[in-house]
C-alpha cells in the first residue's frame, strides 16, 4: 500500500515502515489497488463472459446409452444420486467425450452443468460436440488471474502443479498462457449453486482446485453432492505408489476439515482398487446420501 517515515524521505530503504493491504479486503469497497490497476475480483467478473460459453440446444444423438467413464464413475455416481435432469461441473473435461464422466449423464438422463477445459485446442473440440453444457476454457483459481500450461492431450497440466512423474509424459516446451477464474464466477453467471456431482481430474493440481473451493463449501454458498477426484500419479510406464497415497490422505484430510462429506468408494479402469493404487475416490455429502440410507457409506447411522 505504502511505507511510512518519521520524515519526509519514504524512499525504498529510507522509509521507517512499509503497509500491506489483503486484497480481498481492499476491493471489497474499492476499484482498484493502491497502485492503480483494477481489483482482479471486479475485473474477473467481467472478463468471464469472454470465455464462458453457454449451452448448446440438446442434440438428437445415437447411441444415448453408450458410456465414457474410465472406470465407471458415470454410472456410480446415477446410482448415488438417482436423479434426472441434474447438474454436474466436469473439470479437466478433455475433448468432452474421452473419458468422459458427464457426457452420459447428459445424453441418457438430461444433465447438463459447466465443463472446463484449459487446453484451447481441446476446447474447440468440446465446442464441435455441441453439449449441452456451459463451456469455460480457463484454469480455476480464486486467487491467481492467469497460469502456464503443458500441452498433452489428455495428460496436460498446470505447469506449476505437475510433478516430475507426470512431466516425463509432457512436451516442456509446448505452453500456453490461460486465464482463470474462480468456480463462484462461472456459477454466478450460470446462476446455479447446487451441485450434484463434481468431476476433477486435472493431472495433479486438484489440492489447488478444492483449495480454491473451501470457503463456498463451508460458507454453504454452493454445495455439491458427489465428487469423483483423480488422484492415481502415473509416470507413463507404472502407478508412483507413494505419491499416489499421499495425494489420497490429502483429499481424506481435506473433506475432514470441510466437514459433512464420508468417503463412498475407490475406483478403477483396473481390479485394484486399494488405497494408492485406484484411479478416483469417490466422495459424498452425508445430508443428500441419508435421505436414501439409514447409514453411511461407512456404517455409523445416519442423524439427519
Amino acid at each position: 500500500h505504502s511505507q511510512l517515515s518519521t520524515d519526509s524521505n519514504n524512499k525504498d530503504g529510507y522509509a521507517l515502515d512499509v503497509v500491506f493491504v489483503r486484497a480481498s479486503q481492499w476491493c471489497k469497497t474499492r476499484e482498484k489497488f493502491p497502485n492503480g490497476t483494477n481489483c482482479l475480483r471486479k475485473d474477473k467478473t467481467s472478463r468471464i463472459k469472454d470465455y464462458l460459453l453457454p449451452p448448446h440446444p440438446y442434440q438428437e444423438v445415437k447411441d444415448t446409452d453408450k458410456r465414457y467413464s474410465q472406470a465407471n464413475q458415470d454410472q456410480v455416481v446415477y446410482d448415488i444420486v438417482q436423479k434426472e435432469s441434474g447438474f454436474f461441473v466436469d473439470i479437466g473435461a478433455h475433448d468432452g467425450q474421452l473419458y468422459s464422466n458427464s457426457l452420459w449423464l447428459e445424453r441418457q438422463h438430461g444433465w447438463t452443468g459447466l465443463l472446463i477445459e484449459a487446453n484451447p485446442d481441446l476446447c474447440r473440440k468440446i465446442d464441435k460436440l455441441k453439449r449441452h453444457a456451459w463451456r469455460l476454457c480457463a484454469c480455476l483459481s480464486s486467487t491467481l488471474e492467469k497460469v502456464t500450461f503443458i500441452k498433452g492431450d489428455a495428460v496436460g497440466g498446470v505447469e506449476s502443479h505437475i510433478d516430475k512423474h507426470h512431466m516425463k509424459m509432457l512436451n516442456r516446451t509446448d505452453k500456453v498462457t490461460v486465464p482463470c477464474f474462480s468456480l463462484e464466477d462461472a456459477l454466478n453467471v450460470i446462476k446455479t449453486y447446487h451441485i450434484d456431482f463434481y468431476s476433477l481430474d486435472v493431472e495433479g493440481a486438484e489440492m489447488a482446485v478444492l483449495e480454491s473451493l473451501q470457503d463456498g463449501l463451508k460458507s454453504h454458498r454452493f454445495t455439491v453432492d458427489v465428487w469423483s477426484i483423480e488422484y492415481r500419479v502415473w509416470d507413463g510406464k507404472q502407478v508412483v505408489y507413494e505419491k499416489s497415497l499421499d495425494n489420497l490422505n490429502s483429499l481424506r484430510r481435506y473433506f475432514k476439515e470441510i466437514g459433512g462429506y464420508s468417503e463412498y468408494s475407490q475406483l478403477s479402469n483396473d481390479k485394484n482398487v486399494n488405497d494408492g493404487y485406484a484411479l478416483d475416490v469417490v466422495f459424498v455429502r452425508n445430508e443428500m446420501y441419508c435421505k436414501r440410507h439409514d447409514e453411511l457409506p461407512d456404517g455409523t447411522a445416519c442423524t439427519f
